[in-house]
């Protein structure tokens, strides 16, 4: 299932946009994911553990626009990625 673009401003009038992933965000996911695994101590992996690769990256991110019963949604601040949920 995929996510309507939606914009919106934070309180410090920081504009964000929420929207499923494309494909062409599958690099910049992927780095995401490293970097949060880096800040944590006790996560579900280290971040030279994730052996993933942008083609695995854009498999899953494919896989949520014909799921009906599974949606991933991604925040934005300029074109960036901060933010991912399942």
């Amino acid at each position: 299932m995929l996510c309507q673009e939606k914009t919106f401003a934070g309180k410090n009038g920081t504009v964000y946009m929420l929207r499923s992933p494309k494909m062409q965000d599958a690099a910049q996911m992927l780095a995401y994911l490293k970097m949060t695994a880096e800040e944590r101590e006790y996560g579900l992996s280290y971040p030279e553990e994730m052996g993933l690769t942008v083609r695995d990256e854009e498999a899953f991110i494919g896989g949520f626009a014909e799921n009906q019963r599974g949606m991933m949604i991604s925040a934005f601040e300029d074109g960036v990625l901060v933010g991912n949920a399942l």
